[in-house]
């Protein structure tokens, strides 16, 4: 083999690992914030089902659904895919498609839900 191949192999490979590495620890990342999304929405359902089942029954609330844990593999389409879900104990109202993880934990609604 020559001497470019080598190099180019070299560049490719370390390439290959560093992006390889970086996307693994985003995807943890991303796990962790939504594991934190998740225990906080369930903790404001068994609050407002403790103080009131009628109106936890009758507003509208969202819910994410996690990251994919694939991502690295194949991706899937899932920025087509509706990963938010607006419903109600009567209908599912709304979706919503790719909305972030990020931005549902730091800015996530009161319990009460939308008006």
């Amino acid at each position: 083999m020559n001497l470019r191949f080598q190099v180019a192999f070299i560049i490719v490979l370390t390439l290959f690992i560093t992006g390889s590495i970086f996307n693994i620890k985003g995807n943890i990342e991303k796990q962790k914030l939504y594991d934190k999304y998740y225990s906080q929405w369930l903790e404001n359902i068994r609050q407002q089902a403790g103080s009131n089942a009628s109106e936890l029954a009758v507003s509208a609330r969202d819910f994410l659904f996690g990251p994919s844990r694939n991502s690295f593999i194949s991706d899937c389409k899932e920025r087509f895919i509706p990963n938010v879900v607006t419903y109600s104990a009567f209908s599912v109202s709304d979706f919503d498609v790719n909305r972030s993880v990020i931005l549902c934990s730091t800015n996530m609604r009161k319990s009460t839900g939308r008006s």
